[in-house]
């Protein structure tokens, strides 16, 4: 529901005038690309006359959104022998390959400092090896909550990052990356309540109330009742 609601997917029109999600249906590449443009609010944006990829051509269904993609640096594509690039836009979309362009897309769209991010040695997946070409991405992921992939019977949890992310897991993924990231819980109202003389001044600090931003503090207030 909040994926359309908020617009960023619109499924298919059917005969009888409704719509459909088609959940378990894998993720296209483009359809991939429209979801993130318009998950980041559907930019103001000129596309370029000449592709940035030789197989996504200016008529194509989704060529400013995969254009964005690409100026944006959330998507590379395939370096071909010839220089050129390939989006594949007809592709499912692999889950590490997901991992990469939701990573790409905190990093350049949300401005999260995934630069700062430090990968654990230990990978929090147990088919993810620390040598694998999106460990990082995916760890991020892990970290943040966006993904937890399927626990085993031992507790621990596989990543399965070469299959294909379904509509689902898509919508699940960038409804995460929206509370988990961009807006995360607020913290819980607190009342600080205090007995003081009557007449006396009191000075409190942040750190003695938690930190909490919608806590006012003010220091050396006369108190009275």
């Amino acid at each position: 529901m909040w994926l359309a609601n908020s617009g960023v997917s619109t499924g298919w029109l059917v005969a009888d005038g409704g719509r459909e999600f088609r959940p378990v249906v894998p993720v296209a590449r483009d359809a991939m690309a429209a979801f993130l443009y318009r998950l980041a609010g559907s930019p103001e944006y000129s596309a370029p006359e000449v592709s940035p990829f030789a197989d996504v051509p200016a008529d194509s269904q989704f060529y400013t959104e995969i254009s964005w993609l690409a100026d944006a640096g959330i998507s590379t594509g395939w370096v071909m022998d010839d220089g050129t690039r390939q989006f594949r836009g007809l592709d499912s979309v692999a889950r590490d390959a997901m991992a990469a362009f939701l990573y790409r897309y905190a990093d350049v769209v949300l401005g999260e400092d995934v630069a700062g991010f430090e990968a654990s040695g230990v990978s929090p997946f147990v088919d993810v090896p620390v040598s694998s070409q999106f460990f990082r991405e995916i760890a991020w992921l892990a970290d943040r909550g966006v993904s937890t992939g399927w626990v085993n019977g031992d507790g621990t949890a596989e990543f399965r990052d070469l299959e294909p992310v379904n509509r689902d897991a898509m919508a699940a993924f960038m409804y995460r990356l929206t509370w988990e990231v961009v807006h995360p819980s607020e913290p819980d109202e607190v009342s600080v309540s205090l007995t003081v003389p009557l007449g006396s001044s009191v000075a409190l600090s942040a750190e003695g109330v938690g930190g909490f931003a919608d806590v006012t503090v003010v220091s050396g207030v006369e108190c009275s009742r």
